[in-house]
């Protein structure tokens, strides 16, 4: 079995930093909640996003983890300072003998302007003129690990996404979705570029926090690239009812906190009867007892929570 965790650590930023003197670090007791939480659920994968940075894990992983775990971090192109990494548990991957190499698409273009900057560039080149725009990259990243055995061969691939958000301060893309679209779509151009070269035999997994909801039941437009291919999100395998598949605490136009799935694994559907049910789910914090705390019901049970967002837990008989 293998068990995978994606979770969104809602601004993890434990030490300072100087590109950001002004942003709050994270409560302390927040920091061992989530540490209780990893250990509680001792994922072999775990990809986590609105991570500070490369500093904040590795005294994490050294303060509250003892080191269980190797980091893969590639800084992105975050202009808040959050960004993305995969960890891998050492102990899971010597008794395997894997190894783990990461890799970044943080650099490459997506292949997407808005709208006033295609007007703008196909002015200029009217003109004769360069290019006063050139294509936008993710706004975070695309990050790959690929994780192979001794002998070299490709056991799977994970991309981890995090993808454009609903806030649009400049006015230019409603609800942020013209870039979600084409960041999804750049991610599963990605995703059929890996699945191609590899013949279809090596399963590629996407992950992360697609900010929107991409469930086939409940879809926002910008993910509909990700319908073309071959693929099925966890949650409709386990076809949980929809009250109980949540991971992320939002408040409503009538200003009431709801429940929505912001985080998904997407899997090859030829899995699908690798997953191990009881072993899945949405997970649920928990109180000193044990037992699950509820849906927070006003803003300060939800910021008493160590993160917006619940982990995602997917294990597989690989």
């Amino acid at each position: 079995m293998i068990k995978f965790t994606t979770w969104n650590l809602e601004n993890f930023f434990i030490t300072p930093h100087l590109k950001y003197p002004n942003r709050f670090l994270k409560d302390k007791d927040k920091v061992q909640k989530i540490a209780e939480t990893l250990l509680h659920i001792s994922p072999d994968f775990l990809f986590l996003t609105e991570i500070g940075g490369l500093e904040d894990l590795k005294i994490f992983n050294r303060d509250y983890l003892q080191e269980t775990y190797e980091i893969h971090f590639i800084k992105g192109n975050s202009n808040r300072g959050i960004e993305l990494a995969f960890m891998a548990k050492i102990e899971f991957l010597q008794e395997k003998n894997w190894k783990v190499k990461a890799s970044s698409y943080a650099k490459s273009p997506i292949g997407f302007n808005y709208p006033h900057e295609v007007k703008e560039n196909k002015r200029a080149k009217e003109r004769g003129q360069k290019l006063p725009h050139r294509s936008h990259r993710m706004s975070r990243d695309l990050l790959q690990i690929d994780v192979s055995n001794a002998e070299g061969t490709l056991q799977f691939i994970l991309l981890g996404v995090h993808f454009k958000s609903k806030l649009d301060k400049d006015g230019i893309d409603w609800n942020g979705q013209r870039r979600r679209l084409a960041e999804c779509r750049f991610s599963a151009e990605i995703y059929d570029q890996l699945n191609k070269k590899n013949q279809g035999k090596v399963p590629i997994f996407i992950t992360g926090d697609f900010n929107g909801e991409a469930h086939s039941q409940k879809r926002d437009p910008e993910f509909r690239d990700l319908y073309a291919l071959d693929l099925i999100d966890f949650s409709e395998i386990l076809d949980l009812p929809e009250d109980h598949r949540y991971s992320f605490v939002g408040m409503n136009r009538a200003r009431k906190l709801v429940g929505l799935q912001l985080d998904y694994f997407f899997m090859p559907k030829n899995l699908i009867q690798k997953i191990i049910p009881f072993e899945s789910g949405f997970y649920r914090y928990l109180n000193e007892n044990g037992e699950p705390y509820p849906i927070p019901q006003n803003p300060g049970a939800k910021h008493a929570l160590p993160s917006d967002h619940y982990p995602i837990v997917i294990s597989l008989d690989l």
